[in-house]
């Protein structure tokens, strides 16, 4: 059996009598169009216990087609001044929240991460399947909302010191990925 090199799908090589038709993989149902990511390094606070957009945690993708999906998904690293403490992450295309996409009986929901303490970080793998209503750039964003009184903060942990044995530093990250169904 002879191994295909992505060189050798871009010259369209037949292999054992079979010629490679690069476009059709390309645009048959269900492959993977495009893939666009952003690494969010900045830190960011806030106190609020309302949801608040992470300023420039953001990915923008421009589906070719109605018939596609967008696959969202990555980690936000969190840390907490004081802990042990939770808050509430959303998802937003376009300024419009599409995950969780609901309150019940006035109770925020979204996904929910638990801090234990002001020295330690924590982060929240998310994915979710959206698809757009409209051919156009689709943003993608989140909002968090801090649960307690507590300070929230992202890509840091809330004591923030000269130590290394309590001080982290991350990255977070978002990636939309447009698959053709």
């Amino acid at each position: 059996m002879a191994l295909i090199g992505i060189q050798d799908l871009v010259a369209g090589t037949a292999f054992a009598g079979a010629n490679i038709n690069v476009a059709a993989i390309i645009n048959s149902a269900k492959s993977v169009r495009q893939i666009v990511s952003s690494v969010y390094k900045d830190t960011f606070s806030t106190t609020s216990t309302a949801f608040v957009p992470i300023t420039g945690f953001a990915v923008s993708i421009t589906p070719v087609s109605l018939s596609s999906a967008i696959l969202v998904f990555g980690h936000i690293n969190f840390g907490i001044s004081a802990g042990p403490g939770n808050c509430g992450i959303n998802l937003l295309c376009n300024n419009v929240e599409i995950y969780p996409n609901n309150v019940v009986a006035a109770r925020y929901s979204g996904w929910i991460l638990t801090v234990s303490s002001s020295t330690a970080s924590d982060h929240l793998p998310f994915v979710f399947l959206h698809t757009p209503t409209q051919i156009g750039s689709q943003v993608y964003t989140m909002q968090v909302r801090n649960n307690t009184a507590n300070t929230l903060f992202i890509n840091r942990n809330g004591t923030d010191t000269a130590s290394a044995q309590t001080s982290n530093r991350g990255a977070s990250s978002i990636t939309a990925m447009e698959i053709v169904i």
